[in-house]
């Protein structure tokens, strides 16, 4: 194995989804408090979403409306 390929950082999909997710908040101007209540759930709850990208898959539907952005993203 190369030393280029032990410093790469691995990719792991729960941190590619928390970037997204506050991608997405950012530019649909969401706050975490507004997509706290429309989940049903507190705002350490979207924080911990944010910092983990550990998230319910029952609240993506959600957060896909409440930022204009599809499931794909």
């Amino acid at each position: 194995m190369l030393k280029t390929d032990m410093a790469k950082k691995p990719n792991y999909p729960q941190k590619e989804l928390a970037l997204r997710l506050v991608q997405a908040m950012e530019e649909a101007n969401v706050s975490l408090a507004d997509l706290a209540r429309k989940c049903g759930v507190t705002i350490q709850a979207v924080h911990d979403w944010r910092e983990t990208g550990r998230i319910a898959k029952h609240h993506l539907p959600t957060i896909a409306v409440m930022t204009k952005k599809s499931l794909e993203f």
